[in-house]
């Protein structure tokens, strides 16, 4: 008999924790043991594309409604789906899923996705508290928590025992295929150094624009190609200007799939203070993307002794600089990285993987 599983979202953006939830609902669906449905704050893209999936969506609009008649009408769309796991992935579905499991006796399950603290110190410390008084909470109520990395494990000061690790997963579209072969700088072009993601402080983007114009000793200067938008991009678009590199720099903006862009560049680039388990590093490694990477977060975790990606220990723009020009003037190198990193991925980031942990991770709890 098939497992009921509710997601609960916000579904108020879009980013990693929402593609990662979508492979999983995905994964899910096909797999003939889970039944998922979704409840969603706000009627986003995540809801409509689980619609379209033919999934039971119940959306309770937190627009306009205090906590009292949003508790009350979350509490009704769980009573009407009567799930038998509740797995919730952002902190404010959090405090209503835990005080509505008490009522519905049935057991919440956390992932935690990221640590992405907001700019400002007094902020972050009020996020912090905040996310500590729900997380005392959720354990009071028997919740089960699981973190995409072991490093997030820890950051959270959560046990073994209370929480376990399951990496992210991507689809693997060519697994049947051989190891895509390195496609090499083009000659007739400068390289194409990229980077994907959401443009906020975190994620270091002032070190690589700093690095690429640092960048001058090379035949042909590479080219920077910034794939998505956030609360940074003016400011690095500035920056660009006054580095005088903006004629090298192309912003796209949000993009629905950045996978079009992802294969026009010689190599990725995350000089992230902090990341998760990046989907766009997996996603690099299925495309054959070689990938230079800040030894951050989770990171050293996923490459392991792989040698599918470069780690980098430094957020010194220079150093980064030398790094960068040194492998793209090695395309051996490029050549080793690109197919470990692709071996890696099949080996250990599958989303049949990610489903399989999570399903014993539901097993446990019912």
């Amino acid at each position: 008999m098939k497992l009921h599983i509710v997601h609960t979202v916000s579904d108020d953006g879009w980013g990693g924790a929402e593609s990662v939830l979508w492979n999983l609902i995905q994964a899910q669906n096909q797999s003939g043991e889970i039944y998922p449905s979704l409840i969603a704050l706000n009627d986003g893209r995540l809801s409509k594309m689980s619609k379209a999936l033919g999934l039971k969506v119940q959306v309770v609009s937190e627009s306009g409604h205090g906590f009292m008649d949003l508790a009350k009408n979350v509490h009704r769309a769980i009573a009407e789906l009567s799930p038998e796991i509740i797995h919730v992935h952002r902190y404010k579905e959090l405090f209503l899923a835990t005080i509505l499991s008490f009522l519905h006796r049935t057991p919440v399950i956390l992932t935690i996705h990221g640590n992405e603290p907001p700019a400002g110190m007094l902020l972050a410390i009020k996020t912090r508290i905040r996310d500590s008084a729900l997380l005392a909470l959720a354990k009071v109520a028997g919740a089960r928590f699981v973190a995409v990395s072991q490093d997030l494990r820890l950051r959270y000061g959560l046990s073994p025992q209370e929480c376990k690790v399951v990496p992210n997963g991507i689809p693997i579209r060519d697994v049947s295929k051989p190891i895509r072969v390195w496609k090499g700088v083009s000659n007739a072009s400068a390289p194409l150094i990229g980077w994907v993601g959401r443009m906020v402080p975190i994620k270091g983007l002032p070190i690589l624009l700093e690095a690429v114009a640092m960048m001058t000793t090379s035949k042909q200067m590479p080219s920077l190609l910034l794939v998505g938008d956030g609360p940074e991009r003016l400011g690095l678009e500035a920056l660009s200007r006054s580095l005088g590199i903006s004629d090298r720099v192309h912003f796209t903006g949000h993009v629905q799939d950045p996978r079009r862009h992802l294969e026009r560049m010689d190599l990725l680039a995350l000089p992230s203070f902090h990341e998760g388990v990046p989907l766009t590093l997996l996603e690099a490694f299925e495309l054959g993307i070689p990938v230079v990477a800040a030894a951050v977060g989770g990171i050293p975790e996923i490459i392991g002794d792989s040698e599918g990606a470069c780690l980098v220990t430094s957020h010194r723009p220079q150093d980064w600089a030398d790094i960068l020009l040194k492998l793209l003037a090695d395309h051996n190198k490029l050549a080793s990285l690109c197919a470990n990193g692709q071996l890696l991925l099949r080996k250990r980031f599958s989303i049949e993987q990610m489903a399989q942990s999570y399903l014993e991770v539901y097993r446990s709890c019912v």
